[in-house]
């Protein structure tokens, strides 16, 4: 094959580009399919969001192939992604064992790790990404409202029981004033995901603030009251903490790291304080009878490998009732036990750590949306699986690259 005849990328960006933009509208095709509770499009068994994400990879693949980069993976990000296929043969080996179906997509997530690993992208190419990413998902978000208040796109069903327990439950400072009434739920989901998303906007814009970023704040913002989840705000909190904390620039650069810690705690512990006396429950979750309680008890009869989602879903009594586990890491280790969940803290802790020697060296926003997801699962499920790439672990890889890649150390361990 003549390659001349073909163009050749001497960056990452064009090959990773085409596969979050598959990412992005997978998801957004299936939170279609599931306001219309049908298929848009199917073929064996896999729906249009499914297949989009599929055919994102092969254009990815295609485009891999012509590209020559001359970055070059640091050990740690050849531990971290070693860590992430480890994680992925060990949830493929659960998931036989659970005698479970699944998506397709799990077929394209080592290849695109090791993609990744032989041809990395560079610290500048990877916050272009993830500026792309935030833009789409921020854009994601304003189609949907206009869509929905143009009646082009139904809104989430809530029964009006439940409208009923959250108004009294909950401050929901939008309710009725954009044109929906009670809590937003948003193209993510439910209203928590989208909350979720509206707090990473928040963060992203906050710790890259510049005049081009300011849209970005003001949705995410917007969203974040518009969804009002608790969990959401507390993740923001904890990702603005991480930012005071960390930051080497502006007027707080000149407190000392010691005073902001000690200011930064008192408020976090305020916070908590706070929505535990508001919500000492955390509305069914913690307590005896509670929703974690329930799965507690379930995980107990398959600690190792967990139950499966599937037999979670079939459970009679309050784990099928509760739509999830309302909590990430006991999601985890109910469905894929002690080695599901520990499978995917490796990778986490790898992040974690890179990340606060990103942030104690360069910038702080990297760590500043690690933790928001690392927050949120405490009280939601963000993810209910690593076999495939959601819009959310994809985040991760990207943000977790710009830590790892400007680390040249060796690796601890």
């Amino acid at each position: 094959m003549d390659r001349s005849l073909f163009p050749v990328f001497r960056t990452a960006t064009p090959y990773l580009a085409a596969f979050t933009i598959s990412l992005a509208l997978g998801s957004y095709l299936n939170y279609v399919d599931n306001l219309y509770s049908v298929t848009l499009l199917e073929f064996k068994g896999q729906p249009l969001g499914i297949l989009v994400p599929l055919m994102g990879f092969l254009v990815s693949f295609s485009m891999w192939i012509f590209t020559k980069s001359t970055v070059s993976s640091s050990e740690p990000t050849v531990a971290f992604l070693a860590a992430l296929i480890l994680a992925w043969v060990g949830h493929f080996i659960v998931l036989i064992l659970h005698d479970n179906s699944t998506f397709h997509t799990i077929w394209v997530c080592i290849p695109v790790l090791i993609m990744v690993g032989i041809k990395p992208p560079s610290i500048s190419q990877l916050k272009y990404l993830l500026a792309s990413l935030f833009w789409t998902l921020a854009i994601a978000i304003v189609l949907t409202y206009f869509l929905e208040l143009l009646n082009l796109l139904p809104v989430y069903f809530i029964p009006e029981e439940v409208r009923l327990f959250e108004s009294g439950k909950y401050w929901i400072p939008l309710d009725g004033f954009l044109g929906f009434e009670g809590r937003w739920s948003g193209p993510f989901g439910y209203n928590s995901k989208t909350g979720f998303v509206g707090a990473l906007l928040v963060i992203y814009s906050l710790g890259n603030f510049k005049l081009r970023n300011v849209p970005i704040l003001v949705i995410g913002a917007t969203t974040l009251l518009a969804t009002d989840s608790r969990g959401a705000y507390i993740a923001l909190i904890m990702g603005i903490i991480t930012l005071m904390v960390f930051t080497e620039k502006g007027p707080l650069a000149n407190i000392s790291r010691r005073v902001r810690i000690i200011v930064a705690g008192s408020g976090a512990a305020g916070t908590v304080l706070t929505f535990w006396v508001l919500n000492p429950n955390l509305t069914g979750r913690f307590g005896e009878g509670g929703i974690w309680a329930a799965y507690v008890e379930l995980f107990q009869t398959s600690p190792i490998i967990g139950v499966s989602r599937y037999a979670m879903s079939i459970e009679p009594g309050l784990v099928s009732k509760s739509m999830g586990a309302h909590n990430g890491y006991l999601e985890f280790l109910v469905s894929t036990g002690w080695v599901g969940l520990i499978l995917i803290l490796i990778p986490l802790f790898i992040s974690l750590v890179y990340s606060v020697r990103y942030a104690l060296s360069a910038n702080a926003w990297p760590l500043a949306l690690l933790v928001v997801y690392l927050f949120m699962n405490v009280t939601e499920v963000i993810d209910t699986s690593w076999l495939s790439f959601s819009i959310y672990t994809w985040m991760i890889l990207l943000v977790t690259l710009i830590s790892t890649q400007r680390d040249t150390s060796k690796i601890p361990f």
